[in-house]
């Protein structure tokens, strides 16, 4: 399931076809994650060619994780490349239940101003 997430279109709030659940991503901070973060932002905000700099969210569970068997990791994709976080450990099971029955997802910030904090709040909207 780790590359069904949709870049387009990014439906609106409403649209009955789609769920909507928020939630926390945590780690944010560690290993220069910031400028992952950073890079993710400049991408959905305009500054780069969307066209070519086109960096997304994926959500990767990862059952190898010796701290948690119910991890998963959030992933930037495309130009920007690398593990920004985790989902917090509350909403694992939730989202783990998500990614095994929808057609296809997407992982947004909430507010781009969290880029780098230790938690950053994620929008996961699905079909």
């Amino acid at each position: 399931m780790k590359y069904l997430n949709m870049l387009r279109p990014n439906p609106g709030p409403g649209n009955p076809a789609y769920h909507y659940l928020q939630f926390f991503c945590r780690g944010c901070a560690m290993r220069n994650r910031k400028n992952l973060w950073n890079g993710y932002t400049s991408s959905i905000s305009g500054e780069l060619n969307r066209n070519i700099d086109n960096s997304y969210l994926t959500l990767e569970e990862e059952p190898e994780n010796p701290y948690d068997k119910n991890a998963i990791r959030v992933v930037c994709r495309g130009e920007f490349y690398g593990t920004v976080g985790y989902v917090g450990r509350e909403y694992a099971l939730q989202v783990k239940e998500i990614l095994k029955t929808c057609q296809c997802y997407r992982v947004d910030m909430v507010d781009e101003a969290q880029a780098g904090e230790r938690e950053v709040k994620l929008v996961l909207v699905w079909k």
